[in-house]
């Protein structure tokens, strides 16, 4: 059995509006790609000399690239699967 629901016309029109309004949103976003961004460090049981490493696949190869400190937030926020697995 189904049951349906009315909704007033102004509720609905907001709704659709506000679906539009994130549509657009979405749409300025910059590209997101699948993929991780980690904390490595050269030396782990010293936990010194940290670096940024992202991780991703592209055309079914894994692939891995070095990311400068500055650059980590910008390439995190691009990303849209993102942890950080060794802390």
């Amino acid at each position: 059995m189904y049951m349906l629901y009315y909704m007033p016309t102004d509720q609905l029109k907001q709704l659709e509006k506000e679906i539009r309004k994130i549509k657009h949103e979405l749409l300025q976003l910059a590209p997101m790609r699948p993929g991780s961004l980690s904390l490595q460090y050269k030396l782990p049981a010293e936990k010194k000399a940290p670096y940024y490493q992202l991780s991703y696949t592209h055309k079914m190869r894994s692939r891995t690239q070095y990311v400068r400190p500055e650059w980590s937030l910008k390439s995190k926020n691009r990303l849209r699967f993102t942890s950080d697995s060794r802390d």
